[in-house]
């Protein structure tokens, strides 16, 4: 019989070790959760052999999966564009307002941190100018895929405003890179070019590096031809986006820790809508190849990890990767 450490710190047990082992497959525990045997010390569930081949599976499962090729991201391309979609600005705002008054001080504080981060390094000397363009897809990418998880319910917290440094540091680089330098040679020389890079590639691309696991060109391939189907009225979205968060910075710059939020959110209201939504029957093994959405908290999970449901204390609880201690 066992006593195992919860994720709200309480003792559930005993159980049998079937039922941790149940909990395991379930994502409820990882080799991380604290663990007692009958009157034994408390452990790391890891150091129990008996639970090694359930715990290797979960590790397993939790592995990052490979990057989609080029040839899926041009499916799905194909299956938005087929399916169509509609631009509803008004819409996404809306959303975007009612998600901002419901998850106020994480929403706020994560594009604090994330905007005030930008800054510093901009402004480090000889180096912040040229460092900030090729960080601008790994900053701006990391940002919506916090909201991204909220949109969809997933459990979230400050570290995901720090996402693409750990799930996609070098595409979001490299695709930061290549946009910024091309953005920036269309506005030199003509305008137009650049305001058209800037609609089809800044908006989307970095969420879908992230989400969906493009490497950078795929992803901004994908964006352009999904935009451009749309792309007036994606360029309307695009230049309120815009507006909205540089208003912030009209109010001695404290304004943008509220304006830039709601501007972050509607973008991702848009890319759900747009992107999020595809369907898998209909892009087969672009979609299918991709592991269950059912990574654990704290074993280095898939962006598509989901929260297990909380069940009701006693005999079999919301068991959750942790590292607590009896003391905890």
């Amino acid at each position: 019989m066992y006593k195992i450490i919860g994720a709200d710190h309480r003792e559930y047990g005993p159980v049998p070790a079937e039922r941790i082992r149940l909990w395991i497959l379930e994502g409820r525990a990882n080799a991380q959760s604290r663990i007692q045997t009958e009157g034994g010390e408390w452990r790391n569930l890891g150091e129990l052999a008996e639970f090694a081949e359930q715990l290797k599976a979960q590790a397993a499962a939790a592995s990052p999966p490979p990057r989609i090729a080029s040839t899926e991201a041009d499916r799905m391309a194909s299956t938005i564009i087929a399916q169509d979609y509609r631009v509803d600005v008004g819409q996404w705002f809306g959303q975007a307002w009612r998600l901002l008054q419901e998850e106020f001080w994480l929403l706020v504080g994560a594009s604090a941190v994330v905007l005030v981060l930008g800054l510093g390094i901009a402004t480090v000397p000889v180096i912040g100018t040229a460092a900030i363009f090729p960080l601008a897809f790994v900053l701006w990418g990391s940002l919506c895929w916090l909201f991204l998880k909220r949109i969809r319910g997933l459990r979230t917290d400050m570290g995901d405003a720090f996402g693409g440094f750990t799930l996609a540091f070098v595409p979001l680089f490299l695709g930061g890179l290549v946009a910024s330098a091309l953005t920036l040679v269309g506005l030199a020389l003509c305008v137009v070019p650049g305001l058209y890079l800037l609609v089809i590639w800044w908006g989307f691309a970095p969420l879908l590096i992230i989400d969906k696991r493009l490497d950078f060109w795929p992803a901004m391939e994908l964006s352009r031809k999904v935009v451009h189907r749309h792309f007036w009225p994606m360029a309307a979205l695009i230049g309120c986006v815009i507006a909205v968060g540089m208003s912030g910075l009209l109010i001695f710059l404290v304004g943008a820790f509220l304006t830039l939020p709601l501007a972050v959110a509607t973008c991702v209201y848009a890319y759900e809508d747009v992107f999020g939504k595809l369907d898998p029957a209909a892009l087969n093994s672009a979609v299918t190849s991709r592991p269950p959405d059912t990574a654990p908290e704290g074993t280095g999970g898939t962006p598509g990890e989901v929260i297990a449901p909380a069940t009701a204390t006693g005999a079999n609880p919301p068991v959750e990767p942790g590292t607590n201690s009896p003391g905890a």
